[in-house]
């Protein structure tokens, strides 16, 4: 859902998904707004859900501030990638921001 009032100098954007596949072979993508020029379509697969939320705020009128936090919750699953992305639980999240001056 993507939310801009017309009076005010700012936008949201979020979404809740619960998502049951049967595995990594059968995943499903969806886009997600995100940081200024940021690409993000991550992959839903296994049992769970994920959410996001993303601020975008205008001051100053030469600033720009966009602030997301995301966040995947996997259901029977006791720890999640490999390596250096290793996590021992059963969720990950993200926050990133960004500031924009305009010169």
């Amino acid at each position: 859902m993507l939310y801009r009032p017309k009076k005010l100098p700012f936008d949201i954007a979020l979404r809740y998904a619960i998502f049951d596949t049967d595995g990594f072979d059968a995943r499903l993508y969806a886009y997600e707004y995100n940081l200024q020029n940021v690409f993000s379509i991550p992959a839903y697969f296994n049992d769970g859900s994920r959410a996001y939320i993303m601020l975008h705020w205008e001051f100053l009128k030469v600033c720009d501030l966009w602030v997301r936090y995301a966040a995947f919750q996997f259901a029977n699953e006791e720890s999640l990638g490999q390596g250096a992305e290793f996590i021992d639980g059963s969720s990950r999240s993200e926050f990133s921001m960004q500031l924009r001056i305009k010169i």
